[in-house]
């Protein structure tokens, strides 16, 4: 049966080297893709709360921007979770609070992007706007904004939202998982074996 990632991870010594793993490509992408694909979205909210807790115990061994990466990672893993999840007003609220508290920035081109909703814009140059890194997610902000207020209106929103856990099959979740600890564990071998890991 599916293990639980955090149970896993304290299971060794250095449960903080680990979870910079888990926050690295390409380990990253299959954390968040697992948490999707199992529909296990409340134990990735748990992942997130539990990274953050690690995280904050370890802000002095962590370089600013590798931090500010890894906050970014967890922000937006977090509002994917809350969409799927269907918690609409948690999502815009979360959205909204981290557009207004976390200033990290992604740059475009001019050429190559179109006009930018204000409340996203930073800056600009005669070559580059730099933009909230929430922008790319402005679209889907939007739909769960109209979603919210079809809700609030009344309306049937059942069509709209994400599907249970029930419709999945347990052997593509535990290979699933089980892929995620055995490349975990390859890269703890390779990369900290001096640890003690």
């Amino acid at each position: 049966m599916t293990g639980h990632l955090v149970t896993h991870i304290w299971q060794y010594k250095y449960p903080f080297l680990v979870l910079r793993l888990l926050l690295s490509y390409p380990l990253c992408n299959w954390t968040a893709e697992y948490y999707l694909r199992s529909r296990e979205y409340e134990t990735g909210l748990e992942f997130i709360r539990f990274a953050r807790k690690i995280l904050d115990a370890n802000v002095g061994r962590i370089p600013a921007l590798e931090l500010e990466i890894y906050d970014r990672k967890l922000i937006t893993m977090n509002l994917v979770l809350l969409d799927y999840l269907n918690r609409w007003n948690s999502y815009i609220e979360y959205f909204d609070s981290t557009l207004a508290s976390k200033p990290y920035v992604i740059q475009y081109k001019k050429e190559k992007q179109p006009a930018v909703n204000d409340k996203y814009m930073i800056g600009e140059d005669s070559r580059f706007v730099q933009v909230h890194f929430l922008y790319p997610m402005d679209q889907r902000y939007d739909i769960t904004c109209r979603k919210l207020s079809r809700q609030s209106a009344g309306k049937n929103v059942e069509h709209l939202k994400r599907h249970s856990r029930s419709m999945l099959q347990w052997e593509d979740l535990d290979r699933r998982y089980a892929q995620i600890i055995d490349r975990l564990n390859w890269l703890l071998k390779g990369e900290y074996a001096f640890a003690g890991i």
